[in-house]
């Protein structure tokens, strides 16, 4: 009867620490924050966007799978960073993979839920390329391309303006500047410059596009 008794009390302490175990593990992932985003919702042909993944917490050595990706995108660069900071006495980890993407194709082009070891996936997310626009004789050594999101704002609502600059020629950054002022409104830069090449009509051009957050006033 006592053996019988020992056995039972080891059976339900084996099959609790199972569960327990199965808990933390599941709280863990439930407790983990993934994001996924583009830096451009819209581009044209030959132009390239940045995606990129976010997971708050440890990984354990796991990355995105971006096989799936390879189907409508060429991978031109990848980089990944872990950040570590002590808040509060409390460890916060956040891991970051930067991915740079060249569509194959045109139209409205999906970027599926990628997954981040065996329980973790990213949002499925959407990318419309748009037909590269003809260019005269006379824009193609020089042009402007802007865009704006969202196109039909609120009143006071803020819009991500994107202004790109193509030249056939080389052009040094510091002669691009902006006061950053219009009627009724502020142009408030976000982040840096940024800098790469692009196709238009069979021809590379070096692009300089500069992001701002437009506040009306």
């Amino acid at each position: 009867m006592v053996k019988e008794f020992r056995k039972f009390r080891l059976t339900a302490i084996l099959r609790l620490g199972i569960l327990l175990i199965g808990f933390c593990s599941s709280s863990s992932a439930a407790a983990q924050s993934v994001r996924a985003v583009l830096d451009k919702t819209s581009i044209f042909a030959g132009e390239t966007v940045v995606l990129t993944i976010e997971v708050d917490g440890q990984v354990s050595g796991e990355s995105p799978d971006v096989g799936r990706l390879t189907e409508s995108f060429d991978i031109l660069n990848s980089s990944s960073r872990t950040q570590i900071q002590l808040i509060n006495n409390q460890q916060t980890v956040l891991n970051r993979w930067i991915f740079e993407l060249e569509p194959k194709t045109t139209g409205t082009l999906a970027i599926p839920a990628l997954s981040i070891g065996p329980q973790l996936k990213t949002n499925p997310l959407t990318l419309t390329v748009l037909p590269a626009p003809q260019l005269d004789e006379a824009a193609k050594d020089i042009f402007i391309e802007v865009s704006a999101e969202p196109r039909n704002p609120y009143v006071q609502e803020q819009v991500r303006y994107s202004e790109r600059i193509f030249l056939a020629a080389p052009l040094a950054d510091d002669t691009l500047r902006r006061d950053g002022t219009l009627q009724d409104a502020l142009l408030q830069p976000l982040g840096e410059m940024k800098r790469y090449v692009a196709e238009r009509d069979g021809r590379n051009y070096q692009v300089f596009e500069r992001n701002y957050a437009l506040i009306p006033e």
